[in-house]
């Protein structure tokens, strides 16, 4: 903005001189000795502190007229952002970098599998030895229907029972206890955190619109940074794919300033119980009321048959079982997340220097 100064010879008022500058230097001339005191032609022309200029920051170039800005821009971890300075204490938006990798709102897990285990259904003697078993005569020793471990009688065979010419009991395959299982029930954990997002970025300004200097109309005067961690930069929403950053403000950043949650969660389900275990005890005796053991207690489970040796010719007169321990096994999950976040509202930001 021209200026008008009168120069004042005692009382002579003819002498009226205009200046493009409002703190003219009249004295000045520049490095081939004309007259400057508009600091026009100085090496520092535009720098804080010159003669001809005015403002009180520091003169960058200006920008695309639907661009904001420049303005300084602190951009990192959102934590640790800093509010606007006071050279700077207006703040122009924030903006983030999309968000991170977010689960679904409900966590899909399985609880463990619950059920129960049943003595064996069968038990067979066999007019061979366990290791000769497959060719042998099998005689049904079975349990009554739903046995529950009970000292039984059931099918007894007696002592010295022939089967074509041989012993028919010279050993017991006993069949593996039976798992009842009702499988795992899922779990929904609820996760009510808001999905996370990246670099965070904060735009600052002394005023809405920064002022052009006086001594370069194709500057605007900006606030000092208070750090190096201060960008200067312009900023433009739109699609980053079409928007390029000007030649004075290189580096490009994409920014977001929100999102939109398309995530949901299919129902929870459990697959088939995988990793339990029955195990048990039974016991085979030669008397029918459980008197007279043919062997200790046999450990049986539900992994598969057990074959045990005992004496060629012996009476099987009854067996007992005990209660079988069930351990819970665990289910594979199914259902959960489907969709993503995706990012709304893009800004582009451009900076002198790397952002």
């Amino acid at each position: 903005m021209a200026a008008l100064l009168v120069a004042l010879a005692g009382c002579d008022t003819s002498d009226i001189d205009l200046y493009s500058c409002v703190n003219p230097d009249k004295g000045h001339k520049d490095a081939e000795g004309k007259p400057d005191p508009c600091h026009h032609h100085d090496l520092d022309a535009g720098a804080p502190g010159d003669a001809g200029e005015t403002c009180s920051g520091v003169c960058v170039p200006f920008h695309p007229a639907d661009w904001y800005g420049p303005a300084l821009v602190w951009m990192g971890d959102e934590a640790d952002a800093p509010p606007c300075p006071t050279s700077a204490p207006s703040e122009g938006f924030t903006a983030r970098r999309p968000p991170a990798t977010a689960t679904c709102a409900t966590t899909c897990t399985c609880g463990p599998s619950s059920g129960s285990c049943a003595p064996p259904a069968t038990l067979t003697a066999n007019s061979g030895t366990c290791q000769n078993a497959a060719g042998a005569t099998h005689t049904s020793f079975d349990p009554p229907a739903a046995w529950n471990g009970d000292c039984t009688a059931a099918n007894a065979i007696p002592l010295g029972q022939l089967c074509g010419g041989v012993p028919c009991v010279q050993s017991v395959t006993i069949a593996p206890l039976t798992a009842n299982e009702s499988g795992c029930l899922p779990i929904e954990a609820p996760n009510v955190t808001p999905p996370p997002w990246g670099t965070f970025a904060r735009a600052c300004s002394a005023s809405e619109f920064a002022p052009p200097c006086s001594t370069n109309t194709d500057t605007v005067c900006l606030a000092v940074a208070p750090g190096p961690e201060f960008k200067r930069c312009i900023a433009q929403k739109g699609d980053p794919a079409v928007l390029q950053c000007p030649a004075s403000y290189p580096a490009k950043s994409v920014f977001y300033e929100n999102f939109v949650d398309n995530r949901y969660c299919t129902q929870c389900t459990c697959g088939a119980t995988e990793t339990s275990t029955c195990v048990g005890l039974i016991g085979l005796f030669s008397a029918p009321a459980c008197g007279a053991p043919l062997a200790g207690s046999l450990a049986i489970d539900a992994e598969g048959p057990k074959c045990h040796d005992v004496p060629a010719g012996s009476a099987l007169g009854s067996k007992s079982a005990s209660e079988p321990t069930y351990t819970p096994g665990t289910c594979p999950v199914t259902g959960g997340q489907l969709g993503q976040i995706d990012a709304a509202i893009t800004r582009v930001i451009c900076c002198q220097g790397t952002p």
